[in-house]
C-alpha cells in the first residue's frame, strides 16, 4: 500500500496547481493500493471520505489519531510526502519511517514566501522542509535546476543518487500532435490565460499588456481563467482598463480549459527571473506547449525549458504584427512539440523508476 499523507485530487480542488501534481503522481501508481490520509489539527472525528478501485480516502485528527496514523505508515510499503506543506503534518512520523519516505518538492515554499514578505513562516516553512529532504530515501523534483538547488541548499543531507527528476506532465491525459497542431487560421487571434492571481504571476502586468494591445488593433480576444474568488477582482480591473469587449474573465473547470485550448494562439506566463521561477516548471507552460498554444514570456529561464530547446514571445513580439504572423506561429507549436516529447520521455522513465522503488520496500 502506498500512503499519500495529503487530500485527494476532485472537482473541488482541480485548479489548484498541487493538486494537478498530485493527480498526475496517482496516475503512476493506478494499479497500487492507495491510502489518501488528510491530518486535520482541528477536526475530530475519523471520516473515511470514500473508498473507490484501489483508493481509500480517510480524514483524521492528529492529536486523536496519532495511533491510528503510526499504524498506517507501518502498514505502508512507501510513502509519498507531497511538498513541505503536507510534510508539516507528519513531522513526528518522518524520522521513524525515513527509509519508506518518498518527498516530492515541486516548489520551493520558503522562497516563495519571503517573495510575498513573510519572512518568519519563511523561516519556518524553511526548517520543515529540511526536515522532509533530510529524512526521505529519495526526492523527486520537477526540474534539473531544482535538483542543483536542492543539492546545493542541503549540502551532506541529499546527494544527487537519491535525486529523481518529474516534470510536471500528466502521462493519462494525453494529447495527438495533430490536435496540438490544428489550424488557427480561420478566426481573429486569441489569448488565453490559466492559473492563479498570486504575485508572481504577474497579472497587473498582464492586463496592461492587453490594454496596449487594444490600442493597436481590434481582432482579438483574450479568455482569461482564474480562480473563482479572483473572478470579480480581475474582472474589475479589466473594466478599469477598458478591455471589457476584448476580455472575458471567468472560472471553469481545469478539463474545460484543456478543451479551450486548442482555440487559443498565444498564452501568458510572465513570470519574473527569480530563484523559485527559475527552478520551476509551471503547469501551465506545459499545458500551453501540450496544446499548441504559443507561450508569451516576461523571462524565458523557467525551469529546464531553455535546455529543452522551447520557443516563446515577448510582450513586445505580441505586439508586433509582424512576428505574430501566422505561419511564424505555427513554426514555433512545431519546435515545441520536440520539446514536449523530451518531457513526456523523462516522466515516463522517472515513473517506471518510480513503481519499482515503492514495490520494493
Amino acid at each position: 500500500m502506498v500512503l499519500f499523507p495529503s487530500d485527494y485530487p476532485s472537482e473541488q480542488n482541480e485548479r489548484d496547481g498541487m493538486m494537478q501534481r498530485i493527480a498526475a503522481v496517482d496516475s503512476i501508481f493506478s494499479s497500487s493500493p492507495r491510502l489518501y490520509l488528510f491530518i486535520s489539527f482541528s477536526k475530530h472525528r475519523r471520516v473515511v471520505a470514500s473508498s473507490h478501485g484501489q483508493v481509500r480516502i480517510e480524514r483524521v485528527n492528529f492529536f486523536l489519531h496519532y495511533r491510528y496514523v503510526t499504524q498506517c505508515f507501518e502498514a505502508a510499503t512507501c510513502v509519498y510526502l507531497h511538498s513541505a506543506l503536507n510534510a508539516m503534518r507528519v513531522l513526528p512520523w518522518i524520522k521513524r519511517f525515513k527509509d519508506k519516505i518518498v518527498a516530492d518538492a515541486h516548489g520551493l515554499i520558503p522562497e516563495e514566501l519571503a517573495f510575498v514578505g513573510r519572512v518568519r513562516r519563511a523561516t519556518i516553512w524553511g526548517a520543515v522542509e529540511r526536515a522532509m529532504v533530510k529524512n526521505s530515501r529519495l526526492l523527486v523534483v520537477v526540474t534539473q535546476k531544482m535538483a542543483d538547488h536542492f543539492l546545493s541548499e542541503y549540502p551532506g543531507e541529499v546527494e544527487a543518487p537519491r535525486v529523481m527528476i518529474l516534470p510536471n506532465f500528466d502521462l493519462q491525459n494525453g494529447n495527438a500532435p495533430e490536435a496540438s497542431l490544428a489550424d488557427r487560421s480561420g478566426h481573429e487571434l486569441r489569448l488565453i490565460y490559466a492559473g492563479g492571481v498570486q504575485k508572481w504571476q504577474n497579472i497587473d502586468l498582464m492586463l496592461v499588456t492587453l490594454r496596449r494591445l487594444a490600442d493597436i488593433r481590434r481582432d482579438w480576444r483574450s479568455n482569461l481563467y482564474v480562480p473563482p474568488e479572483a473572478v470579480q477582482e480581475i474582472q474589475g480591473k479589466v473594466e478599469h482598463l477598458g478591455c471589457d469587449r476584448f476580455v472575458s474573465v471567468e472560472s471553469v473547470a481545469h478539463d474545460q480549459v484543456l478543451r479551450q485550448y486548442p482555440t487559443a494562439d498565444v498564452g501568458f506566463v510572465l513570470r519574473e527571473r527569480t530563484l523559485m521561477n527559475e527552478v520551476a516548471m509551471p503547469t501551465k507552460l506545459v499545458e500551453y506547449i501540450r496544446y499548441g498554444v504559443v507561450p508569451i514570456v516576461l523571462s524565458p529561464e523557467m525551469g529546464d525549458f531553455m535546455q529543452l530547446g522551447y520557443r516563446y514571445l515577448s510582450i513586445e513580439d505580441l505586439l508586433d504584427r509582424q512576428t505574430l504572423d501566422r505561419s511564424r506561429l505555427q513554426e514555433i507549436r512545431v519546435s515545441n512539440l520536440q520539446c514536449l516529447a523530451s518531457i513526456r520521455a523523462l516522466t515516463m522513465a522517472t515513473a517506471e523508476r518510480l513503481q519499482a522503488c515503492c514495490r520494493s520496500r
